[in-house]
């Protein structure tokens, strides 16, 4: 198993073989470098850990200041003694954990709120085998030879690039969920949930101003949080909303750090993202994509990930191993726009939906891609397409009532934090981990706490995320978006007008005209010669 998960020869092994119980892991030896399991005082507890946890709760504040920084783990396994199973709501931060205990005889895993360390795990009677990847545990021989497809799983990979829930391509092999608390004792396998994602319905006690100085002091404590340590801290910065969000917050908190940009040069993505940097005083490292790259890197990506990608993901493998010789640790804006609305025309027909049936189908035809089903029939074979034709668009279904919200818009996010985000994007940050070690502000818990109170019109079109920006970050507010083309400054109609002239027809100049909006490259210009202020 640990074979499989050491991707390179510089990885550091661990393990640990007892009569029933056998713990290891492969590491990268940047935040872990210290030899796991790691045992209790008295030798009746062992764990292993993946991930790190950057706050621990209030009460327990003791716990974080003894810590031994060359071992993190201790803390945890005397807050485990303490506290029981409880002991991981107190937890801030991207983990999974095993403990098992020698005397009940008993292994406990836990991870994060939002499942930022994919777990996968097989059980079947006495046997319980988990790994941080599938083909690891694949790579038992009983399991290999036992092991049968997920119909339900490929149909929704096909039409979402993508899959929903706990599922993967094998029907036994299962994702553990976030926010979990599972236990295995021979026979008896129990699987609890500690938290459950809440989007607010109608928050009649929102105000605006008051709330974007919250966002902004706590997405500023949780970028303090994670740029800290002794490793050399860098972040993806593209052209979009997130990554220039977070690198401003970075300058609040007097936290100088460098950027890392890829892609292909002078593409609109690349010169926003070099823009931003510049006018931030962010030194920023640019890597140039081979066009070929997935030639070269689509197989290493698909055996990264399980095959649970699309390769369209894949553009930033080929940049790692340089990454690697600068930075050992990427900050990354995943989450951002999931957890504070995206910047979309598409979805803004939603908000008036009231008919479930009508929502449900008009959202599976926005989200129904690479392969839509009218596509479908020719990339299977008969007998098996009539298997699986509906069930993608039951996966969502199940995954829409889950949310048990009312509002459509909550609907949406729900799905695009707990399926597309988790299943999907995350991914991404999994393959950066073959080579550094990654970490995700946006999903720190006590920003999440507060924005998820958030009111749903509050997404629309990214109102809240905008007034953010443009409030408390105007630095960034006139660098053009790169899914829009506008300034964040811009307003609704604006965006409007030119989403549409960009995607139907030929006269965005003109339309510009009318806003009394300049073209992108008069914006631009002025920037680079600090001509524009407000």
């Amino acid at each position: 198993m640990l074979f499989c998960l050491k991707h390179e020869p510089w990885y550091k092994n661990f393990s640990f073989c007892d009569k029933q119980i056998a713990l290891g892991k492969s590491s990268l030896g940047i935040i872990d470098s210290y030899v796991q399991p790691v045992f209790n005082q008295y030798l009746t507890l062992a764990m292993i850990m993946h991930g790190e946890i950057f706050h621990y709760g209030g009460k327990h504040a003791d716990l974080w200041r003894e810590n031994d920084d060359s071992n993190s783990l201790i803390p945890i396994l005397n807050l485990y003694q303490r506290e029981g199973n409880e002991f991981v709501k107190e937890l801030n931060g991207s983990f999974i954990l095993a403990i098992w205990d020698f005397k009940k005889e008993t292994l406990t895993i836990a991870n994060d709120k939002y499942g930022l360390r994919p777990l996968y795990y097989f059980k079947q009677k006495e046997l319980f085998v988990f790994s941080s990847e599938v083909k690891s545990i694949l790579s038992i021989e009983e399991i290999n030879s036992i092991k049968k497809e997920d119909e339900r799983a490929i149909a929704e990979f096909f039409s979402f690039e993508f899959i929903l829930g706990d599922k993967t391509f094998f029907r036994d092999i299962k994702l553990l969920p976030p926010a979990s608390i599972l236990t295995f004792k021979f026979n008896d396998f129990s699987l609890k949930q500690y938290w459950e994602l809440k989007l607010q319905e109608n928050n009649r006690s929102f105000k605006q101003k008051e709330s974007l100085e919250i966002a902004k002091e706590l997405l500023c404590q949780a970028v303090s949080r994670q740029a800290n340590g002794d490793q050399r801290v860098a972040l993806f910065l593209s052209g979009g909303l997130d990554s220039r969000t977070l690198l401003t917050a970075l300058t609040r908190v007097e936290k100088s750090i460098s950027t890392i940009t890829y892609g292909i040069p002078d593409s609109y993505d690349v010169k926003m993202a070099q823009l931003v940097a510049n006018t931030l005083k962010a030194k920023n490292y640019f890597f140039e994509l081979d066009p070929h790259y997935l030639e070269k890197w689509g197989r290493k990506g698909i055996w990264l990930v399980d095959g649970m990608n699309s390769c369209f993901h894949m553009s930033g493998i080929e940049v790692l191993p340089e990454v690697r010789k600068i930075f050992k640790v990427m900050l990354n804006g995943f989450g951002g726009n999931e957890l504070l609305g995206h910047l979309s025309w598409g979805l803004v027909k939603f908000s008036f939906m009231k008919n479930q049936k009508k929502f449900l189908t008009q959202f599976f035809l926005t989200v129904n891609q690479p392969f839509p089903e009218a596509v479908q029939p020719l990339l299977f074979k008969a007998e098996f397409y009539s298997n699986i034709k509906s069930l993608a668009f039951e996966s969502l279904e199940q995954s829409i009532n889950q949310s048990q919200a009312d509002h459509p818009y909550n609907k949406i996010y729900y799905f695009f934090i707990r399926e597309r985000a988790r299943r999907s994007n995350l991914l991404g940050l999994v393959m950066d981990h073959s080579q550094v070690e990654y970490r995700a502000p946006f999903y720190d818990y006590d920003f999440v706490d507060f924005v998820i109170t958030i009111p749903p019109h509050q997404r629309r079109l990214a109102k809240f995320y905008r007034e953010l920006i443009v409030k408390k970050f105007p630095e960034v507010a006139l660098i053009p978006y790169q899914r829009s083309g506008l300034p964040v400054t811009a307003s609704d109609l604006q965006i409007f007008l030119s989403s549409e002239a960009w995607r139907y027809c030929r006269i965005r100049s003109a339309i510009r005209y009318f806003l009394f909006l300049p073209p992108h490259d008069v914006v631009i210009q002025h920037l680079n010669n600090g001509c524009v202020t407000n």
